[in-house]
């Protein structure tokens, strides 16, 4: 007579290989996704990101990039569809807050842009692009101050186009 643990482990064990055999896959479809973006070929883009979702629902990271590449394409509604998804499966996905910051500048939403920049800021202070970003936000509001002292943390933090709009507007 086998014993309560090994049925359970015999019950499980085939569902844990599954699992780990599906999120392979949506791992690779994820890998494939980049290697496609960074090459430009944003609509194969999408279509490998929709698989690693199609597998696993639950990947932030996936819907991260997919928002990505849909904001470059113009598709602003679905990227912040896709940024949207990613904060509720990672809340602190400071990635997404970055991306959806720019996003939202693409479409004029500024004062998003820099509550989106500055969730950023909060969750990585040393990580350069939020503050860029956050720069040019306050940069169209009509904020000269805020956008310097941005723009040179972000040139500070090794983001050298920063540089370009300092040596215009923060002189």
């Amino acid at each position: 007579m086998k014993k309560p643990l090994t049925r359970f482990v015999f019950a499980v064990l085939p569902l844990l290989l599954l699992t780990i055999s599906c999120s392979n896959k949506a791992v690779s479809y994820y890998n494939q996704g980049v290697q496609t973006y960074e090459l430009g070929n944003y609509r194969d883009a999408i279509s490998l990101y929709t698989k690693a979702i199609d597998i696993d629902p639950d990947y932030a990271e996936a819907y991260c990039n997919r928002g990505l590449v849909y904001s470059d394409l113009g598709e602003y509604s679905r990227a912040l569809f896709d940024y949207n998804r990613a904060l509720e499966l990672k809340p602190n996905y400071v990635f997404v807050y970055n991306n959806r910051g720019i996003n939202y500048n693409r479409i004029y939403e500024y004062s998003k842009a820099i509550s989106d920049f500055s969730k950023a800021i909060e969750l990585d202070p040393n990580l350069a692009e939020p503050y860029y970003g956050r720069g040019l936000s306050y940069y169209h509001t009509d904020n000269k101050i805020k956008a310097c002292e941005d723009l040179k943390k972000a040139y500070s933090l090794g983001l050298l186009e920063a540089n370009r709009y300092l040596v215009d507007l923060c002189k």
